[in-house]
């Protein structure tokens, strides 16, 4: 799905950071919907989508878990981007009509990302001489 739209559809604000423990909740809840999902194993693959499931809904689990204990700025924006990448590969394998509760959270992972990104980069430019 075309993310721009959803970058597009205000400024960004305070309201777009997302609580770490948030996240974390946030996180298991889109690991839940990994988790069932269903695919028909494919003969001939080495990995079958279940598997690639399973490892996504594990990704999402310890991507909540990361972004609690993230201990640095680089970490919280590589981490927030990660958990966005993941989400919208999840998004990507339901069905249209489960594609519409997901696509709120998967948004504002990348709200979050940018926000927060946009947040660092203006404390920066403040610091340097």
């Amino acid at each position: 799905m075309p993310w721009v739209p959803q970058l597009l559809s205000g400024l960004f604000t305070e309201n777009d950071l997302i609580d770490p423990k948030t996240f974390r909740i946030m996180c298991d809840a889109v690991a839940a919907v990994a988790n069932n999902l269903e695919m028909p194993e494919i003969e001939g693959e080495c990995v079958g989508p279940q598997k690639i499931y399973k490892s996504l809904t594990r990704l999402m689990m310890d991507l909540g878990e990361a972004m609690v204990r993230c201990d640095g700025v680089e970490t919280y924006l590589a981490t927030s981007l990660f958990l966005f990448l993941a989400a919208e590969e999840i998004c990507s394998h339901l069905k249209e009509s489960d594609q519409i509760v997901l696509r709120s959270v998967v948004a504002a992972f990348l709200r979050n990302y940018v926000a927060s990104l946009l947040l660092v980069e203006s404390i920066d430019s403040q610091t340097q001489p």
